[in-house]
């Protein structure tokens, strides 16, 4: 869709596999700093648009490394859920920060978001450009295995669980 895609990672393994999907630039955050990178491969201006499922652990680090009139987009609490927010860095860029779920919004309003999804994105599922990358698929039996299985730090992709045969 024309942007530029940064990503971070824990592994060569996985930043091999960022590329392999079309990341543009691949960040080892056990390796580098994040924020570093971003700012020297935009030239200083930072991202755009940061979607973050990590929460408070990242926030004060995506605050810097995001853009003038950036976005953070903020879609998982992974690394926690209180945050504090100095306000006068997102005054100074200009900052917007959402917070977003699908869980808890009415069926009507995710039928909505559906209909967008299959308009603008499911073409290019359809095309082949977009693919869903499926890690691993479990039998339903053998939910606790598949629970641990991404909760560990090899999964690439989506653990799911198999309903029927």
């Amino acid at each position: 869709m024309g942007a530029r895609v940064f990503t971070t990672c824990g592994t060569a393994e996985k930043a091999a596999f960022c590329r392999s999907l079309g990341a543009d630039v691949v960040i080892n955050y056990r390796e580098n700093d994040f924020v570093d990178v971003i700012k020297q491969e935009s030239l200083g201006a930072g991202a755009d648009i940061i979607l973050d499922n990590m929460g408070s652990l990242y926030m004060a680090r995506n605050m810097e490394a995001s853009a003038m009139d950036g976005q953070i987009v903020v879609i998982g609490l992974q690394g926690g859920k209180a945050a504090g927010i100095d306000l006068s860095i997102m005054m100074e860029k200009r900052m917007s920060l959402h917070v977003t779920s699908l869980r808890d919004r009415p069926l009507s309003e995710r039928a909505r978001i559906l209909k967008g999804v299959q308009r603008d994105i499911w073409p290019m599922v359809s095309e082949g450009l977009l693919r869903p990358v499926v890690d691993r698929v479990f039998p339903f039996d053998d939910v606790i295995d598949a629970h641990r299985h991404a909760e560990s730090v090899v999964q690439k992709g989506k653990v799911l669980l198999q309903l029927c045969n």
